[in-house]
């Protein structure tokens, strides 16, 4: 059935497509409930999948390492179905009624415990204005600490601080940084880089994992076929929208803040979370003016690949989480609904720049080709052209990594 022409129709429809097409997939389901990581070589099912997806998926726990196992708590002694991840450990709790059937180990209490004694006198609390003490503990949280534990989960996810502000070499680039502890987390401070990547999360979960089964759950670089160090790379994807032809201008952009985890053979998985965007588009003088109602969140996989035209991210798979795009004109606003869009196949060329960062981009023209906007110009015989450019700039995460 055919409905009344609407511009506003056109471009929510093009950008639903478009938002999906800038990076991003969803590791493939292997089986009903569940979705596989390649990345890791491992599955995550049921509750502990809807769990991780709500509580800050791929940034805040990481990739699984484990399949489901049962193990004794130490913190009671009771034996739990667990699985491990790479900043966390997931515990199951039946006989709690939800959301308190589904808990994290308090990684940060044992990682606390196994410090050297020397390392506590250096410990001090941040005197700033916007220190917060807890009575429960005696230690505050300020500045960056205290946003991020605020933003990303506060008590539920990380629980008391357990201790103050002090510095700490890492375990996996030898820098010392400057950290806090909490119950279920370790937070270190990056001021090198721009936020949200300010605070990253030690991996609390890839070391309890190791020193329980005597394997390390990140493999190393040396001998790896990747063409990219594998590990997580962070950063910012730019766009840049152009509409053209058929009565139909404009353009506009987009940013977007990804994480991107390159395994050993050059497989990789990761999240991107929109952090702006904002389009303006003037068809037959009647404008449109588009932005996110709901913050478009995607995952993505697929493989790093070295052919004639350089250094590739193939994007294989991938599918929109969450989104809904807002388009106002002077006759009425459109809502495009993009949870669940799929990814076109698209391949990024990129390089490596003499700073160890990530670089690259693609155009997307005519994007009318795809069969969705077909139907939209055969029912309305009228549709613009659509280029898309995409900017990456993506660095190695250290330190929390």
């Amino acid at each position: 059935m055919k409905t009344r022409f609407s511009p506003t129709l056109h471009i929510a429809l093009a950008l639903a497509l478009l938002l999906t097409l800038v990076v991003g997939a969803q590791a493939g389901q292997a089986q009903s409930g569940c979705r596989y990581f390649a990345a890791t070589g491992q599955n995550l099912c049921g509750k502990f999948l809807s769990y991780w997806l709500t509580n800050g998926g791929l940034m805040q726990q990481g990739y699984p390492i484990s399949g489901n196992l049962q193990e004794q708590n130490p913190a009671d002694g009771k034996t739990y179905t667990v699985q491990y991840f790479e900043r966390a450990v997931i515990e199951s709790h039946p006989v709690n009624q939800p959301p308190y059937d589904v808990q994290l180990r308090l990684l940060g209490v044992s990682a606390y415990r196994q410090l050297d004694a020397a390392a506590a006198p250096v410990q001090k609390a941040n005197a700033a204005l916007d220190s917060v003490t807890f009575p429960q503990t005696g230690k505050s949280v300020s500045g960056a600490f205290k946003d991020y534990w605020q933003a990303r989960g506060g008590l539920a996810q990380f629980g008391y601080p357990i201790s103050e502000q002090m510095p700490q070499q890492s375990q996996l680039d030898g820098k010392t940084y400057t950290v806090q502890y909490f119950e279920r987390a370790e937070m270190e401070l990056h001021p090198e880089n721009a936020a949200p990547y300010n605070v990253l999360l030690a991996q609390l979960g890839s070391f309890a994992y190791q020193k329980s089964y005597g394997a390390a759950a990140s493999s190393a670089n040396a001998g790896c076929p990747s063409p990219l160090p594998q590990g997580t790379w962070v950063g910012t994807v730019y766009g840049n929208f152009i509409f053209t032809g058929k009565g139909v201008t404009g353009g506009g952009g987009n940013q977007i803040n990804v994480t991107l985890m390159i395994a050993c053979d050059g497989s990789f998985s990761g999240q991107e979370t929109t952090a702006a965007l904002e389009v303006h588009a003037r068809k037959y003088g009647q404008s449109a003016n588009c932005a996110a109602d709901v913050t478009p969140i995607m995952t993505f996989s697929g493989k790093v690949a070295q052919n004639s035209s350089g250094l590739n991210l193939a994007l294989t798979a991938g599918q929109t989480q969450q989104g809904v795009i807002h388009c106002v004109t002077p006759i009425g606003d459109v809502k495009a609904n993009i949870a669940g869009r799929d990814l076109l196949p698209s391949v990024i060329v990129v390089k490596q720049l003499p700073n160890g960062k990530l670089g690259g981009g693609e155009w997307l023209t005519n994007a009318s080709y795809n069969e969705e906007f077909t139907q939209v110009e055969q029912a309305y015989g009228d549709f613009a052209s659509i280029r898309y450019q995409t900017t990456w700039q993506l660095a190695p995460q250290r330190g929390g990594n």
